[in-house]
């Protein structure tokens, strides 16, 4: 299990794959820019509301949003 800033980083990694900026997927997922900022530096954890709705935005199941590998 990843800790808040590696979270962070993962964030920050699914949304550059996305080719997105941060304001752009916090639009996408009807968030405050000064939220997708805390998130991918670690200093505010998402709730779940949240993370259903930053997953839809980057079109990534949960599990890849939590950083878990598929099963095979």
């Amino acid at each position: 299990m990843m800790d808040a800033k590696q979270w962070g980083a993962h964030l920050k990694a699914l949304r550059k794959d996305a080719e997105m900026t941060q304001v752009e997927l916090a639009n996408a997922a009807y968030l405050h820019k000064n939220a997708m900022t805390g998130y991918e530096t670690g200093r505010v954890e998402p709730g779940r509301s949240v993370l259903v709705c930053l997953a839809k935005a980057l079109g990534v199941d949960m599990n890849t949003l939590h950083g878990e590998e598929e099963e095979k």
